[in-house]
């Protein structure tokens, strides 16, 4: 009965172990999917301030 105890020990160690690196994996995707969405969210905003300013939207054709 002990051998199965450690088995299930031993299982219950291994998926936990799992979870923690896909938690990690988990949070480093979100942290890029963050960073990317920030770069985009800048990028429209620059777009909408050159728009407003007919100079520039001459010389880059918006």
């Amino acid at each position: 009965m002990t051998q199965g105890k450690n088995g299930d020990d031993n299982a219950l160690a291994e998926l936990a172990s799992a979870a923690e690196v896909l938690a990690s994996v988990l949070e480093v995707e979100k942290n890029e999917i963050l960073k990317q969405l920030t770069e985009l969210v800048n990028r429209r905003a620059a777009l909408e301030r050159v728009k407003k300013r007919p100079s520039l939207r001459l010389v880059l054709d918006l």
